[in-house]
């Protein structure tokens, strides 16, 4: 019972959708109906630039931390019991990436990730950023920095935990998440993906 309503406070806050929001509000433009199609910050960075993807980006970021903090004062979980963590942090993608008043058509959950590494362990979330931002860099698409950042989260949480559940749940994050980046693949096979390069130039 404990574990249903994590995973449920988790999503509601993961049901948040600041590039939704802030598309509609400030850009006057459904997300969902531009660029990926996806309610997210790499779409957000692509379709109306960087410094808007950036506070996508914060926003969801700050709403998967916010989830755990909150999770942590209503219940006696205990600070290193990762299992609650992750079940949280499970939650807060999930209605990231399928948020149910929007037709549960949501984001891939690549900077509600971060937060949730960064309530896990610092270090994780430490490494996870540097491996995103570097493979982007390198490749200039931030699909393969995405996929490097997954590598990091379920590497890193087998060393940290050695535990099933956590592993498990880790596990089904990062086979949705390349699930959800399959059509990001597709596009960069075809020559059809914007590299992030040209949308910084754009921006300035």
């Amino acid at each position: 019972m404990e574990n249903g309503i994590i995973v449920l406070i988790g999503y509601a806050f993961g049901c948040i959708q600041a590039a939704y929001l802030i598309g509609r509000f400030v850009k006057k433009t459904d997300i969902r109906t531009v660029g990926s199609k996806n309610s997210g910050a790499s779409n957000a960075t692509m379709t109306f630039g960087w410094k808007m993807g950036a506070t996508v980006a914060l926003v969801d970021i700050l709403k998967a931390v916010a989830a755990i903090l909150v999770i942590g004062l209503l219940f006696d979980l205990g600070s290193m019991d990762y299992q609650w963590k992750y079940l949280a942090g499970g939650g807060v993608i999930l209605g990231h990436d399928f948020p149910f008043f929007m037709r549960f058509r949501g984001g891939k959950g690549t900077a509600s990730l971060v937060g949730v590494m960064a309530m896990i362990d610092w270090k994780m979330a430490l490494l996870g950023i540097v491996a995103i931002v570097l493979i982007t860099i390198l490749t200039d698409y931030i699909v393969f920095g995405t996929y490097a950042m997954l590598l990091v989260f379920l590497g890193f949480t087998v060393w940290l935990t050695m535990e099933a559940g956590p592993i498990g749940i880790a596990t089904g994050l990062v086979l949705l998440s390349v699930y959800l980046h399959r059509k990001n693949i597709g596009k960069i096979l075809r020559g059809e993906e914007r590299g992030l390069r040209s949308v910084v130039r754009k921006d300035q």
